[in-house]
């Protein structure tokens, strides 16, 4: 919602509020667990993984307070669903995962929706351009420079400059990466792999790990990724192209426009009036501006 501070914020809706982000590790803590009941490193059913049930909204409150002592709002957030699960899905919970794979995969799995909804967006002002472009080629205008009068243009070729940003903005968030980080206390599958040990016949619990690891990536539709442990470049840079693509892109259409918009009159100074008028008409003696 906005606030004094963050004006123009209740245009993100419900991305990446404190809700959504409760939303998002509940949904890594049930695609782990639902990754190792599959393969067979949790004695449950896939259904007994879904622990949506076990949390509300309200909890945002209590888990913030929590996160004080731990640093993060995970641990919190563990005690709670263990607290609620029931006693044969409780010690499974979390299991071969620790607060910086839970954390970092949420904050990529809000990024992604919110990729998505901007792309959405990009990809009606790029019909919406094309066809400006298309109708405006031969549309004469005053082109500026420094915010003054400069060379005739066309609107379509300045509308053709805006499609171009919004293009790139587009094609840089379609190839926005957003991974996911289930490496463990250490960052090594250790704890994973010792379940497969413990638990299964296989003489490869790395590759039994890795498995787990593929299923719950995909079941969240992020990318598959070697862990990145205490590392911050994966999630800083899916940052900076989530934030980046979209200012690319729309920075230039209403900063321009601005300057479309026709003269207010000037009564201090009829002189200047008359003569923008003129330079609106294509009568100005001035080719251009140098």
């Amino acid at each position: 919602m906005a606030n004094l501070l963050w004006p123009g914020d209740q245009r993100a809706g419900d991305y990446l509020s404190d809700e959504s982000l409760l939303r998002s590790m509940v949904a890594v803590e049930s695609a782990w667990l639902g990754a190792l009941a599959y393969a067979g490193l949790a004695p449950i059913d896939r259904a007994g993984a879904d622990l949506w049930h076990l949390v509300g909204e309200h909890d945002c409150e209590l888990l913030a307070v929590t996160a004080e002592d731990g640093g993060n709002p995970v641990i919190g957030l563990v005690s709670l669903l263990r607290d609620c699960a029931l006693p044969a899905v409780a010690p499974w919970i979390h299991r071969g995962l620790t607060s910086q794979d839970v954390l970092d995969t949420s904050l990529m799995l809000g990024m992604r929706s919110v990729a998505d909804h901007l792309i959405t967006e990009l990809a009606q002002q790029i019909t919406t351009l094309s066809a400006l472009a298309r109708a405006h080629r031969a549309t004469p205008m005053v082109a500026r420079t420094l915010t003054q009068y400069a060379a005739p243009t066309t609107f379509g070729a300045k509308a053709a400059v805006w499609l171009n940003g919004v293009v790139d903005a587009y094609r840089r968030l379609g190839a926005l990466a957003t991974p996911a980080q289930f490496g463990g206390a250490v960052g090594t599958w250790s704890a994973t792999m010792e379940l497969a040990s413990l638990l299964t016949a296989t003489a490869e619990p790395t590759e039994l790990a890795e498995r787990v690891v593929r299923s719950a990536t995909t079941s969240l539709g992020l990318q598959v990724r070697l862990p990145w442990h205490t590392t911050r470049t994966p999630v800083t840079a899916a940052g900076d192209d989530w934030s980046g693509a979209p200012t690319a892109g729309a920075g230039s259409p209403p900063t321009s426009s601005r300057w479309l918009a026709p003269r207010s009159p000037n009564s201090a100074n009829p002189s200047a009036d008359r003569a923008a008028v003129r330079f609106d008409q294509g009568q100005s003696a001035m080719g251009f501006r140098r």
